[in-house]
């Protein structure tokens, strides 16, 4: 994402605020009902997970017709305007952000769904990923790395 948002993240990290990306969502094998309650469990861990690790905002980058669909259901904004995502094969995407305090008092309608499944503290805890796991995204991260900026590395 920083690769072609690279202004509205550093703008992000100027002010002092923690986040992080979600990313490779994308899901064609199921259907749109049970590809929503998955992606709503999916985004309720990830989202306590930031939160109790201090992060301020979720940042992610998708195809213009499905940021209508975060917005609306998951309370994203836009943050960046439409451009070419090479790491996608040149497809559109539009950058947006979820805000973990505006969104505490604006709501949204997952919002209890999101909550609903209390994690305990020790599920939230970071963990190192081990060296097999490393071994095993190594391929993917290498064949990525061609579009992280060296700022990032």
């Amino acid at each position: 994402m920083e690769s072609i948002y690279g202004t509205e993240v550093s703008a992000l990290r100027d002010k002092g605020d923690y986040f992080g990306e979600l990313s490779c969502l994308a899901d064609r094998r199921h259907q749109s009902v049970q590809l929503l309650t998955i992606l709503t469990n999916l985004n309720g861990l990830i989202g306590q997970y930031a939160r109790s690790n201090g992060m301020d905002h979720l940042l992610i980058a998708v195809h213009p017709k499905h940021e209508r669909f975060y917005r609306r259901l998951f309370g994203f904004r836009q943050l960046g305007e439409l451009k070419s995502y090479p790491s996608v094969g040149d497809r559109p995407a539009v950058a947006a952000f979820h805000d973990f305090a505006r969104m505490d008092t604006e709501r949204y309608p997952l919002y209890d769904k999101i909550y609903g499944t209390r994690y305990s503290p020790w599920e939230l805890v970071p963990r190192p990923m081990l060296e097999e796991e490393r071994d095993h995204f190594r391929p993917t991260a290498e064949l990525c790395s061609a579009y992280i900026p060296m700022a990032a590395a």
